[in-house]
């Protein structure tokens, strides 16, 4: 409530710290109020004479207009920190989106139905897709069809269920070269953690890796089957078959000299030139 003329330092009235004990001093305290929310008090102080009921309106007109501009001021102090933390985050977002670009993994941001939402510029070294070619495309892009049913059901389970998933994944670039990447899946949960928003896929390039550890295995393979080879009829499946799965191609002949030694005859043909074997 409002206190209009109470004597200061008189019995019962009100002393307020730091003022002179007057007994002819009169006050109006009048609380400064905002929405049913006391923002603080405005005294004044009068000697000798009463403070008057038009005082008192003047007093609070200017308690009015007083927690106003107070609850104003405090808006604006909140909004300015609210503004300095947006900018904050901001400037965080900026960068670890910075550190994303730059990285030599690619990476990959999709939404719960493996469509794609956001890649960066090392993906595109990798698969040949710019940004812009594979957005809101899912991630079925670049299957190789290398990989059966059960292994995208064992991956999805997992990573459906709020688990990441490691594993390693042969995928198909877009001029049609397979690669081989090892790669982790992470869920992104909403705040709540009620719900999985987002995957992210970080992604390392080990075909030259793959690659070679292919070359090493064949070439023990074709080593003991030539061993065993009765003749060159009898080798050139071992050779053909062996490079046509190494070197990810679709057609192969090989070519042996006859025993004139004046032509070459295919001693066998594969693929898309099978029927060429026998030919001169």
């Amino acid at each position: 409530g409002v206190l209009i003329n109470d004597p200061v330092g008189m019995g019962g009235g009100t002393q307020i710290p730091g003022t002179p004990v007057e007994t002819n001093e009169k006050l109006i305290c009048v609380p400064l109020i905002f929405e049913e929310r006391i923002l603080g008090v405005m005294t004044l102080f009068r000697y000798n004479t009463d403070f008057t009921d038009e005082d008192l309106l003047l007093a609070e007109t200017f308690a009015v207009f007083s927690a106003s501009a107070m609850n104003t001021a405090n808006h604006l102090d909140s909004l300015e920190r609210e503004i300095d933390e947006r900018k904050r985050i901001e400037s965080q977002l900026d960068m670890q989106s910075n550190a994303l670009q730059a990285t030599h993994s690619p990476i990959i941001i999709t939404d719960t139905h493996g469509d794609i939402e956001w890649v960066n510029p090392a993906f595109t070294r990798l698969t040949g897709y710019e940004f812009a070619e594979v957005r809101g495309k899912n991630m079925a892009i670049l299957s190789s069809g290398k990989h059966d049913f059960r292994f995208y059901e064992h991956l999805w389970d997992t990573i459906l269920s709020g688990q990441v998933w490691q594993g390693e994944v042969t995928n198909k670039s877009k001029i049609g070269r397979l690669f081989t990447v090892e790669t982790t899946i992470n869920p992104v949960w909403s705040d709540d953690r009620s719900n999985i928003n987002h995957f992210v896929a970080i992604q390392q390039d080990i075909s030259e890796k793959k690659q070679q550890e292919r070359e090493r295995n064949a070439f023990v393979q074709v080593a003991a089957e030539l061993r065993n080879a009765a003749n060159t009829d009898a080798m050139s499946p071992i050779l053909i078959d062996n490079l046509m799965d190494l070197l990810n191609i679709k057609a192969a002949v090989h070519l042996v000299v006859d025993k004139t030694r004046k032509s070459l005859k295919v001693a066998l043909g594969q693929g898309e030139w099978e029927d060429w074997t026998g030919k001169e």
